[in-house]
């Protein structure tokens, strides 16, 4: 406006002038007219003519801005409204128009809040109201809705234009914007949603989850079940190179930390999934875990590994089972080996000697009946120590059976150690003359032990039985006992026929029975020498051989002493 006001000042300014140069021109036919005057006349007009140019060119140049504002006014991508202060349009724009939808010429002097969503009536009116009352830029969004279309968001900007009852509305369109915004709350609630769902199972999982950090090893994540289970939680100071040490993990059945390059949280590291079940856990209450371990490796788009995750979860009673299987599944081999070797006495060693007494008591029926004394005596010897093989034999048997079905009673007492020994050695002084061993005692007087009596009569007679049986003619058995440290001490030995290492290795064992004929080929089961074991063990004490063979052999058992109270 102020450039048109100038405009015509200049103009009439050089009209003025024009005519001031014609009159001069007139007057210069005048015979007084002089030849200087002239001159400074045509210098005038030349400077008229170079002011009149000028105008042109400002002229020009105003009406071309003028041109471009109306462009840049008409084709915004702005809708521009000019309303008064009841809301009328006054003036608008082609994007004004196209964002209501019809013909600029139709809008003229329509108001503009009918266009304005039912729902944001009331901010329009507020926003319009702030306008006149402030006199400064208000701004607010809302809806317009546009003969049945969808709802059109725009972002409105107001101020007072020109006049105080008239104001410049500038309406943007943001419903791409919304859309947008619409979409990424919808992205971020579905995240979120996605996230709580995670957290959610992961912390109510019944396994350990943990991640560590590629290459650093720094963990990263653990849940409640793993914080349970490894009895800490994220350490800042674990790293690669002492994550087994600072969680304490160790190989099962050893004291070593679990080794790095076999754990699955570290394997996975590089790439490989791995899984084991052999790794102990040390608690900070002193508690121990065994866990069973998957470890997998997690990748980024490219492929590349930027974390390790593993599980795992508590496998200790597992594990106590599948020992308890193992251990069970030994014994039921034992038991198996054990009924095999009791059904080979039974039909064997048990049954022979009970052939031989029927076979020679009918002969010496029949001898008897005929008067024919000759060899009765010896007839009647074999049939003695049959009998009496028969009846260790039967006693040994039933006391094995005992045990293996634990029906055994544990019932100690104190017992005269001394008279103990001298009467079973007086039971055995028989045996032992036919070769004519010897046998010395050395044990101190008033030796006496707190000790179930059946148990330790058993163990002392078949060691002494078992020394007699492999001695040789005149040989010498030697029993000792002593209660020494807080243990009694036993020990039967002789100077008869000795053991290889290898029977030695076998003579305790169900299963290693390999009975060995004595010096005048007296049979055997070597079942007494597992009950011994048996009854020995039942007194939590040991029994061990040492031999040579053609030396002799040496029995030593030792049952530690307790307080019969």
């Amino acid at each position: 406006m102020k450039n048109k006001e100038a405009l015509i000042d200049s103009l009439s300014l050089l009209r003025q002038k024009a005519e001031k140069a014609l009159f001069n021109l007139q007057y210069q036919k005048s015979p007084s007219f002089k030849k200087l005057d002239a001159l400074k006349l045509v210098h005038e007009l030349e400077v008229h003519q170079i002011e009149l140019e000028m105008q042109n060119s400002e002229l020009k140049k105003a009406l071309e801005d003028t041109e471009a504002a109306k462009a840049l006014y008409e084709f915004s991508p702005s809708g521009y409204f000019t309303l008064d202060f009841e809301s009328d349009i006054k003036a608008l724009n082609l994007s004004a128009a196209q964002m209501l939808g019809k013909p600029r010429s139709e809008l003229i002097d329509q108001k503009f809040n009918t266009f304005v969503a039912q729902e944001d009536k009331k901010v329009y009116k507020s926003f319009l109201s702030r306008i006149f009352e402030n006199e400064t830029k208000q701004v607010a969004e809302l809806r317009l809705a546009i003969d049945g279309n969808p709802p059109l968001y725009v972002h409105i900007e107001g101020i007072v234009f020109n006049q105080p009852h008239q104001c410049l509305v500038t309406v943007i369109d943001i419903t791409d914007k919304k859309s947008q915004e619409k979409l990424l709350k919808e992205s971020e609630d579905k995240l979120f949603k996605q996230n709580e769902l995670f957290s959610t199972l992961l912390e109510n999982l019944q396994i350990g989850v943990f991640m560590v950090e590629s290459p650093s090893g720094k963990p990263l994540l653990a849940n409640t079940k793993a914080l349970d289970l490894l009895g800490r939680g994220i350490l800042p100071d674990a790293s690669v190179k002492n994550l087994s040490e600072v969680y304490e993990a160790y190989k099962l059945d050893s004291s070593e930390p679990y080794p790095p390059d076999e754990m699955p949280v570290l394997k996975a590291l590089t790439g490989e999934p791995s899984f084991i079940d052999d790794m102990m856990v040390k608690r900070p209450d002193g508690s121990q875990v065994i866990l069973e371990v998957y470890g997998s490796p997690v990748k980024d788009k490219e492929g590349k590994v930027w974390a390790s995750l593993v599980s795992f979860s508590d496998i200790t009673k597992r594990k106590s089972s599948e020992q308890k299987l193992k251990e069970n599944e030994a014994r039921l081999h034992e038991l198996n080996k054990t009924k095999d070797t009791f059904f080979n006495i039974i039909a064997h060693d048990l049954i022979n000697p009970f052939n031989s007494i029927l076979g020679l008591s009918e002969i010496l029926v029949e001898k008897i009946k005929d008067n024919d004394l000759d060899n009765i005596e010896k007839i009647g010897d074999i049939i003695h120590s049959s009998s009496n093989y028969a009846f260790i034999l039967l006693t040994n048997l039933l006391e094995w059976a005992r045990i293996q079905s634990g029906r055994i009673e544990f019932s100690p007492e104190m017992i005269d150690v001394n008279t103990l020994i001298q009467e079973i050695v007086d039971l055995q002084i028989e045996s032992a003359g036919q070769k004519s061993i010897k046998i010395e005692l050395n044990i101190p007087e008033n030796t006496s032990l707190f000790a179930d009596k059946e148990m330790i009569s058993t163990i002392i007679r078949n060691l002494v039985s078992n020394a007699i049986k492999f001695s040789f003619e005149g040989g010498k058995i030697v029993i000792s006992a002593v209660v020494k440290d807080s243990e009694f001490l036993l020990s039967v030995s002789d100077n008869g026929t000795g053991m290889s290492e290898e029977t030695i290795s076998r003579l305790f064992h169900i299963d290693g029975v390999n009975p060995l004929k004595g010096t005048k080929n007296e049979k055997g089961t070597g079942l007494g020498l597992i009950l011994c074991k048996e009854f020995v063990e039942q007194h939590q004490g040991q029994i061990m051989a040492e031999s040579r063979l053609e030396k002799g052999s040496s029995f030593k058992v030792r049952i530690p002493v307790k307080d019969q109270h």
